[in-house]
């Protein structure tokens, strides 16, 4: 697979284009597909874990499949190591797809470093998004919604602009 310069693959309008960010998505998407859903998939594996053996304990005797094993007191040490492991993938791939987008030549190792700096400042972000937007959403709908939306943009702004601490 070859590395297009972003430069030369789209030229550079004078004005903002949605069409052109969604082609430049895509084509990155296309073209770096199996980096970005494995390392997505092999992080989000430990939140998965416990789903599939709950499924398979509940329902797996009505189907005839057989019960999967307890987890018991690993279940939530699971889900919580894949929901800090979820936030730290999307850091490294937002880092990852930014550095591509830019034109410079960028690995998935050389992600790590930047967005495993950043993971305390990720980490608080994610707990402030979640409790305010879960305010924002008890109070009404269009409150949480817009909150939703306004912060949908902060983990690549503090992963890709370095904004807070």
């Amino acid at each position: 697979m070859t590395d297009t310069p972003w430069n030369r693959a789209v030229a550079a309008p004078t004005e903002f284009r949605v069409g052109l960010v969604f082609s430049r998505a895509l084509l990155l998407l296309r073209q770096h597909w199996l980096a970005l859903f494995g390392v997505k998939a092999l992080c989000d594996l430990p939140g998965f874990v416990p789903g599939i053996t709950n499924f398979m304990t509940t329902l797996g005797p009505r189907f005839h499949i057989g019960g999967g094993p307890a987890l018991g007191a690993w279940s939530p040490i699971l889900q919580t190591t894949g929901g800090v492991m979820s936030v730290i993938s999307q850091a490294l791939l937002m880092h990852y797809s930014f550095q591509k987008l830019r034109g410079e030549s960028a690995g998935i190792e050389e992600s790590i470093g930047p967005a495993g700096g950043r993971f305390f400042p990720i980490i608080g972000l994610s707990l402030v998004w979640m409790l305010a937007c879960g305010f924002g959403l008890m109070l009404l709908l269009v409150p949480g919604v817009i909150l939703i939306l306004m912060w949908y943009v902060a983990v690549p702004a503090c992963v890709v602009e370095r904004l807070g601490p």
